[in-house]
C-alpha cells in the first residue's frame, strides 16, 4: 500500500513536514495505482462474466466501485488534508493524526474487497491446483 510510505516523512511534535514535490508525486503515485486496481478489477469482472462466478463479479464489482471512489477521493489533491499553521506553498504541515486517520479509512475500505478476494483466489488454486502447478 504506497499510501502507507506517507509514514516516512518527517514528523516533529506530531506533526509530519512534507515538500509539495513529494506530496504530489504521493497523490499522483497513488492515483496511478488506483487506476491500474480498476483495469485489474475490470479484467476480473470479465473473467467473473465469462465463467459465470457470481462470486468473483460481485467482488470485482466491490473493489471497483471503491477504487473509483478512492481516486475521486485522492482527486482532492493538496485540499485532502487540513494544513496546518506555517505551512507554505513549498512546505506541507499535515497532523500525523489526520494521516493516521486517512490511512486507517483507507485500509478499512480496502479489506472490504481484499478479504472475499483473497478468499477466491485461495480456492481458485484449492480448483485448479493440478492444472496449474
Amino acid at each position: 500500500m504506497y499510501l502507507s510510505s506517507s509514514l516516512a516523512w518527517t514528523i516533529s511534535n506530531g506533526i509530519y513536514e512534507v515538500n509539495s514535490t513529494t506530496y504530489n508525486f504521493w497523490i499522483d503515485t497513488s492515483r496511478l495505482l488506483t487506476l491500474i486496481s480498476l483495469v485489474f478489477f475490470t479484467i476480473n469482472i470479465i473473467i467473473g462474466i465469462i465463467e459465470y462466478e457470481t462470486q468473483v463479479i460481485i467482488f470485482s464489482l466491490n473493489g471497483f466501485i471503491i477504487s473509483i471512489g478512492l481516486l475521486i477521493y485522492l482527486n482532492q489533491g493538496i485540499f485532502l488534508f487540513l494544513f496546518q499553521e506555517g505551512s507554505t506553498l513549498t512546505s506541507y504541515f499535515i497532523l500525523q493524526k489526520d494521516i493516521f486517520i486517512f490511512l486507517v479509512i483507507i485500509l478499512m475500505t480496502i479489506l472490504i474487497f481484499e478479504i472475499p478476494n483473497i478468499y477466491k483466489l485461495m480456492s481458485f488454486f484449492k480448483t485448479y491446483r493440478k492444472f496449474i502447478f
